[in-house]
Parts: C-alpha cells; sequence; structure tokens
C-alpha cells in the first residue's frame, strides 16, 4: 500500500482498485487527534483502515505529538 501523507490537508491517503481511503486529524497543543477514517466499503476489510491508522500514529511518534 503506498499512503500518501498530505501534511496540507491534514490527512494520509491510500487509492485502491481506484478508490481513495483517508484518515483526517488536527493538530493542537502538541496532540494530534485523529477526527476520522473513511475506507470506502468496496475497499473494505482489506486492512486498510489499520493502515492508515497506524501510519498516521507512526508520525505522531516521530513528531513527538
Amino acid at each position: 500500500m503506498d499512503i500518501v501523507h498530505d501534511k496540507e490537508k491534514s490527512k494520509f491517503r491510500v487509492e485502491v482498485d481506484g478508490v481513495t481511503a483517508y484518515v483526517a486529524y488536527t493538530l493542537a497543543d502538541g496532540a494530534l487527534d485523529i477526527r476520522h477514517t473513511i475506507v470506502p466499503e468496496e475497499i473494505g476489510g482489506r486492512g486498510i483502515a489499520s493502515a492508515l491508522v497506524k501510519a498516521t500514529y507512526d508520525y505522531a511518534l516521530e513528531n513527538g505529538y
């Protein structure tokens, strides 16, 4: 899975079979807060949400959030 971090939009996203899934987050007071994870039904059940959340938490840990 090629997960892309879009810092400007505060999202991690991935495209699978032409469908985009993403995690949106906010940064406030030195903390990262995951707001929502969206994986469309047609690409669900493949561990995409877990991979996106892991990428987001890895980013938070690497940056001291």
